[in-house]
């Protein structure tokens, strides 16, 4: 009777073994050996698998030395192509895989990952900051203001985002005189075709009540080439055209012109970050009538702690034919601290 039972056990312990066996993912090596257990994924030429010996290890093997390989269930294998298989495969022929529903072979050559890690999601960055003076002398001068940007960047596309206002006042002999009163927002959308070349949509509205612009709006499309895009070094070229409409409130009649759009973008940045450098400059001249508008900004941040930084911002804009009473160049010079996020 107890021999019996001993018979049982050992044919219930190989069968589980047999069973364990036919389901796993099986590894033909190029020298005739085979490695069973789990493929977890592939990337820059090496296979990782975890064996069916040890489920808490993980093996990594060169694919070079792979002949071919067979999974029981589902798997992603992304192709040069960018195109995805996500179906269980069988052995095929030394260097080939043969996916379950698709007609022939694959070849090893040709798969760049095994179970690609999904993109990462897009997240907003960015930053908001507060800037202002104060000065005490025969005249009293105090300014203020808010400035804030934002960034959404994904593998495709990036959404761009920004604003800020600024007010100022200068106090003589008791008689307050405002100096600064100005507002701006500004949105884009970019579209990435190539991995530099970009199509894009952007619009900014802005006012300046002490140059006498009630408003002015700038919507443009166009196309754009980044030149340099590194870690520490942007570099980018946009061209297009572009809708101004402006309304002055020392001119009766507002005026609307359409006009060519050039700009470029760079910024530079040193130490891991700590210090960095940007320049923005846009200009849109009118199709007729010889108009011309100019914007620009640089600036310099100072990254104080892993959020906090102070920065100098000049912002400049230059219009060739202003209304009555304005001027032609406005700029200010901000010192600010702010928040990134």
């Amino acid at each position: 009777m107890a021999g019996n039972h001993i018979r049982i056990a050992l044919a219930a312990g190989a069968a589980c073994a047999v069973a364990t066996t036919a389901s796993a993912d099986v590894v033909v090596m190029k020298n005739g050996d085979r490695l069973t257990g789990q493929i977890v994924s592939a990337d820059g030429g090496k296979l990782v698998l975890t064996p069916a010996f040890d489920k808490t290890a993980k093996l990594t093997i060169p694919l070079d030395d792979v002949a071919t390989f067979s999974t029981d269930t589902p798997v992603k294998l992304k192709l040069k192509d960018g195109s995805i298989i996500d179906q269980p495969v069988a052995q095929g022929a030394a260097g080939a895989v043969v996916p379950a529903a698709v007609a022939g072979p694959v070849q090893l050559a040709d798969i760049t990952q095994i179970n690609p890690p999904p993109p990462p999601q897009p997240t907003w960055t960015g930053s908001v900051g507060l800037n202002g003076a104060y000065a005490h002398a025969t005249t009293e001068t105090a300014t203020i203001g808010i400035a804030a940007n934002a960034t959404r960047a994904g593998p495709d596309d990036k959404i761009i985002l920004a604003g800020a206002y600024n007010y100022g006042v200068q106090k003589t002999a008791w008689i307050s005189d405002t100096n600064a009163n100005n507002w701006f927002i500004s949105g884009e959308y970019d579209r990435f075709f190539t991995k530099q070349l970009f199509g894009y949509i952007s619009e900014r509205t802005e006012a300046d009540t002490v140059n006498f612009l009630t408003l002015r709006l700038t919507p443009s499309a166009g196309l754009g080439y980044q030149w340099v895009n590194q870690p520490d070094f942007h570099f980018s070229l946009q061209g297009g055209v572009a809708w101004i409409y402006e309304d002055y409130s020392t001119n009766p009649e507002t005026t609307e012109r359409f006009g060519a759009k050039v700009g470029y973008h760079v910024d530079k940045s040193w130490d891991r970050g700590r210090i960095s450098v940007f320049h923005d400059l846009s200009l849109t001249p009118a199709f007729s009538g010889g108009e011309f508008l100019v914007q620009g900004d640089a600036g310099l941040k100072l990254q104080l702690t892993k959020k906090m930084f102070s920065s100098i911002t000049l912002n400049a804009t230059y219009d060739n034919q202003p209304a009555p009473g304005s001027e032609d160049l406005t700029a200010q010079l901000l010192f600010g601290l702010g928040y990134a996020f």
